[in-house]
């Protein structure tokens, strides 16, 4: 009876390290490509700061390349500074606005980049980790 528990639990190990063999590859494929994306997301978030304005087409284009690697998608919103006047003075408040074509940065204004993944299983966030939002952006200077 003893010999029969021991090979239950020599049976039992070696499933567990072939398991754990095979999730350790796709962890670390899941975890590249993520890396990829949130490097990508930076980098242009960086480039339409710094050029102070958003291409169309150069927003589609990244929206084509993520749609290519497969799982993201990516939402950009415009957060436009407007002074208005009251009877106490000026004050600022923001404004949402959606990019409809090509757009020309006002300083002071922020912009919010949000890429997240389509679909999550369940035991991706115990592998992987909770890693389905990205946010990049900031204020324009």
């Amino acid at each position: 009876m003893e010999a029969f528990g021991r090979t239950i639990a020599l049976c039992v190990g070696i499933i567990g390290v072939v398991f754990l063999v095979l999730f350790s590859k796709t962890t670390s494929v899941r975890w590249q490509r993520h890396e990829t994306i949130r490097s990508m997301s930076h980098g242009f978030a960086e480039k339409f700061l710094w050029d102070k304005k958003i291409s169309l087409s150069e927003w589609e284009a990244f929206q084509k390349v993520l749609e290519q690697i497969g799982g993201y998608r990516a939402e950009l919103t415009v957060y436009e500074r407007k002074r208005y006047e009251d009877e106490k003075g000026g004050f600022y408040l923001y404004e949402r606005t959606e990019l409809t074509g090509d757009r020309e940065l006002r300083e002071g204004s922020y912009v919010r980049m949000l890429v997240s993944q389509e679909e999550s299983k369940a035991g991706d966030s115990f592998f992987v980790g909770d890693c389905g939002i990205i946010v990049a952006g900031g204020r324009v200077q």
